[in-house]
């Protein structure tokens, strides 16, 4: 759904982006200022939504944070670094706000097209009236079809 469906989902979607752009500076910082080469690679973005870095097993305990997950080896962890937690917090509860506009404009859009039903009928029952009429008509010309006379009067042979 489009930013611009309502001011408030512009607004959910504004400061989602700038908590992510602020937890992707956070995680630069991190993995830029370690001394040692003890991560893995650079961040990712794992199923369960939250910001990770990459650290090899045996660093787990240089850095603080929360294991989110482990690489199929156990070579690496996948930890959230206690300085991104709280952001990531932040854009879940964003996430969800976000969800509840968009199921209130989808509802709200519902509404009003519910709300135009006897025109939709009214032109679809008219569409299949032409369609009808057409399909007579063509199946006519293909036969070479004429209208017959009809008269009023019986006639006896």
């Amino acid at each position: 759904m489009a930013d611009t469906a309502s001011v408030t989902l512009h607004d959910l979607r504004r400061k989602i982006r700038q908590t992510e752009d602020s937890i992707r500076t956070k995680l630069d910082n991190i993995i830029r200022n370690s001394t040692t080469n003890n991560f893995a690679g650079c961040r990712r973005f794992p199923a369960q939504g939250r910001y990770v870095v990459p650290v090899r097993a045996e660093y787990r305990g240089e850095v603080g944070g929360v294991i989110h997950d482990v690489s199929s080896t156990g070579a690496t962890v996948f930890v959230e670094p206690t300085a991104v937690v709280e952001a990531n917090a932040r854009i879940m509860q964003l996430r969800a706000q976000e969800q509840e506009e968009i199921t209130r404009i989808l509802t709200s859009f519902s509404t009003q097209v519910g709300s135009l039903e006897p025109q939709f009928t009214y032109s679809y029952d008219a569409m299949l009236k032409i369609d009808l009429l057409l399909a007579k008509a063509r199946l006519a010309v293909e036969q070479n079809a004429f209208m017959p006379a009809v008269s009023d009067t019986v006639h006896f042979s």
